[in-house]
């Protein structure tokens, strides 16, 4: 029966660990850039032309932009890792049950093979 309570263990664990990472790395809210903190918002009456609108305007989407790729980017990994645990629990799960029926076949003095 140790194989199938390693098989088991392994199994949980890894279910819990793509669990952690799908529930803490993917959906749990992150910060992340936000329009403001520049002339237009802060001291509107410094702002003189339509020029200098838009500068603050592009520099401040850019920068939200290049936020959401990181913050996009590090979800990716997450997901990817959780992925990855989510395949090694299935593959325990399946070794288990396989190394419980050959255990039990054996001792039933039926195996197959």
């Amino acid at each position: 029966m140790t194989i199938g309570l390693f098989g088991l263990a392994v199994t949980l664990l890894a279910l819990v660990i793509a669990t952690g990472m799908v529930a803490f790395g993917v959906l749990a809210p992150k910060q992340r850039a936000a329009f403001g903190g520049n002339a237009l918002v802060d001291d509107p009456d410094r702002v003189l032309t339509p020029l200098q609108v838009f500068e603050i305007q592009f520099t401040d989407y850019r920068q939200i932009a290049q936020s959401l790729l990181a913050r996009n980017a590090r979800k990716a990994r997450a997901l990817e890792r959780a992925y990855l645990a989510l395949f090694v629990a299935v593959v325990s799960a399946a070794l288990t049950v396989g190394g419980i029926l050959a255990w039990r076949l054996d001792q039933a003095g039926t195996w197959p093979l």
